[in-house]
């Protein structure tokens, strides 16, 4: 039997895919409620529908933004409607929240699907030049990075007082600004660095497609482990950064449709494993236990909001956005929407998610989800262009840009906004800052 047949054969994936949401959907069921399964199950089949039939790309970043609607806004909710599933110490939801909230997200999902597919024609149709870049052609740039890549390190392990538990582990509630030097400062250093050895991988593996120095390559990538060891980071960090490398490394993955079988096999094996290390439960959650834990509470907590109409008309948006303020300059400066609701509601737990759709209702109202679907439209459907253009095969810090975001969009759909703009901003200092050293660099070079 030719396997790869079938696996690039899109109405044949599509069927085994729905008949494998029937199937798990309809395990341990002790409620059935026949309008919120059809409304899920049709969350889940436009999801599938937009992962394989609304771009022409083996990966990209919106494939993830299916994938992510899926699991999260699909599955998770109707395995937990049906088995009366509610977090953090707080009440299960009412059925009217499920159906408003199914049909917001329906909706959200089609709006969706028509401005990418419009834009994406908009893109392709467009008369765009050759951007000329040789940025990457100087002498010694192999040297540069090797410097910049093992400094990088050096600040990480002087920042966590050069604790090798910490290399391998994170602290027990997570990287906080009290768990590295300096405490405001020292975070915020600790973010930008860690970044910068997966830029110099990314961008090395991109502008060496042959002819690469294996030395080089073996000692970039150990530097972005030890600064990013996968038990030390988050699981949406995880994804953010050793996809690519995934991708760089295996032509295999980088075929038709294997991107989507390998994440979602990843989804349901590989991160409930890795966090097996994680949550020192020793329990493994998989199958319906993985969606009825704590880990996918997203669409939850956005129900609580929404039943609770609370909006804030920006003002969760303005803090996130100026998170790097101190608060002994801000002293009420807004928290993270996930916290907000959870302070709010007396939740047992405060770190919680907040998806993106709910942080523009939690924003703007309805207003603001059509806001955050219309952002997220543009950001996909440029940020997949630009990884697929001839023009662009030069210009390797869009391409890392766009490696990035195949991760970090799952991290920011499922939230909060808080965090995301925490670790996207810090990534694009990161990002800029390697990119004016070496300027200087081969300036000097030159």
């Amino acid at each position: 039997m030719n396997l790869s047949l079938y696996i690039n054969n899109k109405n044949y994936l599509f069927i085994v895919i729905v008949v494998f949401t029937l199937i798990i959907t309809l395990l341990n069921v002790k409620i059935f409620d026949i309008f919120i399964y059809v409304l899920y199950l049709a969350i889940c089949c436009v999801s599938i529908y937009g992962m394989l039939f609304t771009d022409k790309y083996s990966i990209s970043v919106n494939k993830t933004f299916h994938l992510f609607n899926y699991f999260f806004l699909g599955i998770a909710p109707l395995i937990q409607f049906q088995n009366r599933v509610s977090f953090h110490g707080y009440k299960e939801l009412d059925v009217s929240v499920f159906l408003k909230l199914g049909f917001i997200i329906l909706i959200s999902q089609v709006f969706y699907i028509f401005g990418y597919l419009y834009l994406a024609k908009k893109l392709t149709n467009s008369k765009l030049t050759s951007i000329s870049n040789t940025s990457h052609h100087f002498k010694n740039k192999n040297s540069l990075f090797l410097v910049l890549s093992f400094l990088s390190f050096l600040v990480f392990f002087w920042l966590i007082d050069f604790d090798l538990l910490r290399v391998l582990y994170s602290p027990l509630y997570g990287w906080r600004k009290n768990s590295v030097k300096y405490d405001l400062l020292g975070y915020s250093l600790f973010l930008v660095v860690r970044h910068i050895p997966v830029i110099l991988y990314w961008h090395f593996e991109l502008s060496n497609k042959s002819n690469k120095n294996v030395l080089i390559k073996i000692f970039l990538l150990l530097m972005l482990v030890l600064t990013n060891f996968p038990s030390s980071i988050t699981r949406s960090m995880l994804g953010s950064y050793y996809l690519p490398i995934i991708f760089l490394n295996f032509s295999l993955f980088r075929k038709e449709y294997y991107y989507l079988i390998g994440f979602l096999l990843s989804f349901f094996v590989l991160f409930p494993i890795l966090n097996f290390f994680r949550n020192g439960k020793n329990t493994i959650e998989l199958g319906v236990d993985l969606f009825v834990s704590p880990h996918m509470d997203a669409f939850y907590n956005f129900g609580v909001l929404y039943s609770e109409k609370v909006i804030t008309y920006g003002k969760q948006f303005l803090g996130s956005s100026l998170f790097f303020i101190p608060e002994t300059l801000w002293p009420n400066r807004p928290v993270g929407t996930g916290q907000m609701i959870a302070e709010k509601m007396n939740f047992n737990y405060t770190n919680i998610a907040f998806p993106f759709l709910g942080e523009g209702y939690a924003n703007f109202g309805l207003l603001g989800v059509f806001i955050s679907v219309v952002i997220l439209v543009f950001i996909n459907c440029l940020l997949d262009d630009i990884s697929s253009k001839e023009y662009h095969n030069n210009f390797h810090w869009l391409k890392v840009l766009f490696l990035f975001f195949l991760g970090f969009e799952f991290y920011l759909l499922r939230g909060d906004l808080y965090s995301s703009f925490k670790l996207g901003i810090s990534f694009l200092i990161a990002l800029f800052f390697v990119i004016f050293i070496q300027k200087i660099f081969r300036r000097f070079m030159n």
